[in-house]
């Protein structure tokens, strides 16, 4: 059995000058496994969030991860 990710690529506009692009990354059940989240024109202004599901699809864990470290939920 083969699956895949699914992308999914939202651009927003926080404020005239300020556009907040999110990177959805979905398992082949439509989860989010991975968030990608870039602020601005800035780079290093980002945050990864990757989710943990157990068998019935309940989200087990989370983990931030950006410039300033990771946190574990």
């Amino acid at each position: 059995i083969t699956t895949g990710i699914i992308f999914h690529f939202k651009n927003m506009e926080e404020d005239s000058d300020t556009t907040c692009q999110i990177i959805n990354e979905l398992d082949d059940k439509g989860s989010i496994i991975k968030e990608t989240r870039i602020l601005g024109e800035d780079e290093n202004n980002w945050a990864i969030t990757e989710y943990d599901y157990d068998t019935y699809g309940n989200m087990v864990s989370k983990d931030i991860q950006s410039r300033e470290g990771i946190y574990s939920t």
